[in-house]
């Protein structure tokens, strides 16, 4: 990846990441950030950066303290200082680990305007030939999902995705309904389904809803490895998700 001749100075990017960056400075930096592949590249580089050292700090500051005190440590607080910086561009390419259930946060309002979705699209498409349970049972739902009833939907697309795990429609739709009827956690587990089939035409509309669910549940952290995922992809949804990105860090930043 070339670099962005108009890429912003490293100053300014911990000064953006910081909140220090008053308008319209902060409007103009993030317009160009949502845009451009390099300097976005560049800036979760350096967030990411931050955050292992912020993490490493206490356990540096262990050290040097210990060192003072048997002094043959010393060397061994200057490795694991550098070894924190190698760590990071060595993973670097990996996304930030998704916490284990009871690390998640406990659900925040300040989340709910982000969790907030529009109904997935939906094309009818007329089948030719025989139609097994499972493609029925989808069809019926979506006959309710086109009216805006996705209550009705719901328990129909749970049929439909028992019926025929590996098709990826019923799933999807079955986390859009449960998402639209407040139920972030059978959303996930249904949007997951998806994610994990692998390569089909769902794939990154289902990484957006499952993105929205972990925010519906107060996991900003999950929710930020799956707009990671879609942002570094030319899909789609990459500009809304670089949007998304940037409205969570803000948050972050003015959290208490």
């Amino acid at each position: 990846m070339n670099r962005c001749p108009d890429m912003p100075q490293t100053e300014a990017m911990e000064r953006y990441l910081r909140g220090e960056l008053e308008e319209p400075a902060a409007s103009a930096f993030e317009e160009h950030y949502f845009t451009c592949d390099s300097c976005f590249a560049a800036l979760e580089d350096l967030r990411s950066l931050r955050t292992e050292l912020v993490r490493s700090r206490k356990a540096v500051s262990l050290t040097a303290a210990m060192a003072r005190h048997l002094p043959w440590l010393g060397l061994a607080a200057a490795v694991l200082a550098l070894g924190v910086a190698g760590t990071f561009l060595l993973s670097r390419e990996r996304p930030a680990p998704t916490p284990e259930p009871d690390a998640v946060t406990t659900p925040s309002s300040r989340f709910a305007e982000l969790a907030r979705v529009e109904p997935p699209a939906w094309t009818p498409v007329r089948l030719r030939g025989s139609e097994d349970e499972a493609g029925r049972r989808f069809r019926e739902a979506m006959e309710k999902y086109e009216k805006g009833d996705w209550a009705a939907a719901l328990p129909i697309l749970r049929d439909a995705s028992q019926l025929d795990p590996s098709a990826p429609g019923a799933s999807f739709y079955r986390g859009g309904c449960a998402l639209l009827a407040g139920d972030p956690a059978e959303a996930a587990e249904s949007l997951e389904r998806v994610v994990a089939l692998g390569d089909t035409p769902y794939l990154e509309e289902a990484r957006f809803y499952l993105a929205k669910a972990r925010l519906a549940k107060g996991d900003a952290p999950g929710a930020r490895n799956e707009l990671l995922r879609i942002a570094r992809e030319d899909g789609r949804r990459r500009a809304e998700a670089r949007l998304l990105l940037g409205r969570l860090d803000a948050l972050g930043r003015v959290a208490p």
